[in-house]
């Protein structure tokens, strides 16, 4: 019984207990795919890894560097869309991250947090064609 109340679930309820199951299946989900990845169940995942091979000119080592994603993988935004800063303002809060540009008079914001999701946008501006990464 101490060790019930220690956990929380003196008082029996689904509510309680729902924290732990959680946890539970968590952990079990995770050392599922951990054994699975490494061949314990009788045939392991391949994962869509690409490789690139980098000679290291200091001692003639070659290294091996993986890739989650297929080239192209991740989507650039082509013809991105503004809205006026009073516009943006109610949906940005006041630390978030913007890439500012001023070409030509003509001023654009690129919002950090679209960028992480695009990494790449295309765009012109003053005139100018731009590619804007992050």
């Amino acid at each position: 019984m101490v060790a019930f109340r220690w956990m929380g679930l003196a008082g029996g309820t689904i509510g309680a207990l729902l924290p732990w199951l959680l946890a539970i299946a968590a952990v079990l989900i995770f050392a599922i795919i951990g054994l699975q990845r490494f061949g314990l169940f009788g045939r392991s995942i391949d994962l869509p890894l690409n490789s690139v091979l980098i000679p290291a000119e200091e001692d003639g080592r070659t290294l091996e560097v993986f890739t989650l994603t297929a080239r192209d993988g991740i989507s650039p935004i082509y013809d991105p869309k503004f809205v006026t800063a009073e516009e943006a303002e109610p949906g940005m809060l006041p630390t978030e991250f913007v890439i500012g540009l001023d070409v030509g008079g003509e001023t654009k914001a690129y919002p950090v947090n679209v960028l992480s999701q695009h990494e790449i946008v295309n765009d012109e501006i003053g005139g100018t064609p731009v590619a804007v990464t992050f």
